[in-house]
């Protein structure tokens, strides 16, 4: 997995893939980090929260992987150059924000599935259900390895591979990998976020039917007639 990084930072024209440079690399995500919380909160007044996980993974999977499907393409700014690192690094900062912000608004949904189960169920499990979520991104990791190792079998990707000797036909597959085909492996999982059914309104019911429940239960029994 390491010389794919190294080819593939080489085809994209971005030099020498080095410890110092893979660091500075890291502060491209810098402005998500800063503003995925207040992006979060703004997109889902606006938007509400499935709309907002939605549009959210589109944008940040379009950007992501915009570099290697442009340079698949042979569209992408020259090698060496200094608009090929500003925009590869540029799209990748601009991916930071929407990759940041729908994490965020994913555990939000989580909250409120426990709050419609404490409804249907009589009791609150959050527990539970962000176990399962967790579950769900461990097995989706591994499955993705698994995949990519496939992947690197069936283009020949070769065993201690150097970009001064690999052939250019495996790197283009490479790009075509980490681009067209994650967009065709992003967007066919898009139908299960569609199938998330709760919105502002029928959350807000919810919480009113819950309050209402909560003081029933809460409140002191008639004492019994003699």
């Amino acid at each position: 997995m390491a010389q794919c990084g190294t080819c593939v930072w080489s085809r994209l024209g971005a030099g020498v893939l080095t410890s110092a440079v893979v660091t500075k690399a890291r502060f491209v995500t810098v402005p998500g980090i800063l503003l995925c919380v207040p992006v979060a909160a703004w997109l889902v007044l606006r938007l509400d929260k499935k709309l907002t996980v939605t549009w959210t993974i589109v944008a940040s999977c379009l950007l992501a992987g915009a570099p290697f499907t442009l340079k698949w393409l042979d569209v992408f700014p020259a090698n060496g150059t200094e608009l090929s690192i500003i925009a590869f690094f540029g799209i990748r900062a601009i991916a930071s924000v929407p990759l940041a912000v729908v994490p965020i608004v994913i555990n939000s949904q989580m909250v409120d599935v426990a709050d419609e189960h404490e409804l249907q169920t009589g009791n609150r499990a959050e527990g539970l259900i962000f176990s399962v979520r967790l579950f769900a991104v461990k097995a989706s990791n591994g499955l993705g390895a698994m995949l990519a190792g496939f992947g690197l079998e069936y283009i020949d990707f070769p065993q201690n591979a150097r970009i001064e000797t690999l052939d250019p036909a495996v790197i283009d597959n490479l790009m075509f990998m980490m681009g067209p085909l994650y967009y065709v492996i992003v967007f066919s999982g898009l139908g299960f976020v569609l199938m998330y059914r709760l919105n502002k309104s029928r959350h807000e019911e919810i919480l009113r039917e819950l309050e209402v429940r909560r003081r029933s239960a809460q409140a002191p029994s008639s004492p019994a007639t003699l």
